[in-house]
């Protein structure tokens, strides 16, 4: 009866410290490209186009992406942000090709973030739940079993603590992975009359150029081409 209460006990006190430890994994919270948009170092306005459009600063990159920054903090990497506003009567087509610069894909860009190792916990788990005291009752000592027993809790709760870390790490890092698939510049996308578009251009610093392009044609009239030759290294 002690011995259950001492158990009882003990997996208790377990259990209380649990919250703390499934909170090491960092969780991602996505942040809104409004952060990002003031003091554009250009803005133009071609037949009712409004494009703006800046180098992003290190503080711009941290509030975006805080402690995942991973490898996009520095200069390693360039990341523009880009807008338009439509209003003209007519519908735009842009997307990853009407810039010429040579981007990143969201692939790359994710895997240069920080993330957490899902897989790791995973088996951190598994294993702590295969690996028990109790299995090595037939070849352990007398004196070894009550220890045994009292370490069975531990390791229930260290097992769930690795399985539910390691589902907490996929959710987070599914996160990150919407999170840059969302901002930056898609295969193409439709401006229609009166809307509004923001994106992100991720680039090697060896690809970069302060100076380029970006071509937008109608929806229903391609030869109708508007091209804004976009200049980061001065003041519009």
């Amino acid at each position: 009866m002690k011995h259950n209460r001492s158990f009882f006990g003990l997996f208790l006190a377990i259990l209380v410290l649990l919250p703390g430890c499934i909170l090491h994994v960092p969780s991602y919270h996505k942040q809104q490209l409004k952060l990002v948009r003031d003091n554009c170092t250009y803005s133009v306005v071609e037949k009712d186009i409004t494009l703006q459009a800046k180098l992003l600063t290190e503080s711009d990159k941290h509030d975006l992406f805080g402690k995942h920054i991973g490898r996009l903090e520095g200069n390693d990497y360039k990341i523009v942000y880009i807008s338009m506003h439509n209003l003209s009567d007519k519908n735009y087509c842009f997307g990853f090709d009407c810039i010429d610069l040579k981007q990143l894909p969201s692939k790359k860009v994710v895997k240069s973030m920080k993330k957490t190792s899902s897989i790791g916990r995973f088996i951190f788990g598994y294993v702590t739940g295969s690996i028990h005291p109790l299995y090595f009752f037939d070849c352990s000592p007398s004196f070894v079993i009550p220890l045994a027993i009292a370490l069975s809790p531990i390791y229930i709760v260290a097992s769930l603590i690795g399985f539910v870390q390691g589902v907490k790490s996929v959710v987070m890092n599914t996160h990150v992975r919407k999170d840059i698939e969302e901002k930056i510049v898609s295969e193409e996308i439709i401006i229609i009359s009166g809307d509004h578009y923001e994106g992100l251009v991720f680039v090697k610093s060896a690809d970069y150029s302060p100076h380029f392009t970006v071509t937008l044609h109608e929806k229903n009239n391609k030869k109708n081409i508007l091209t804004f030759n976009v200049d980061l290294r001065t003041s519009q």
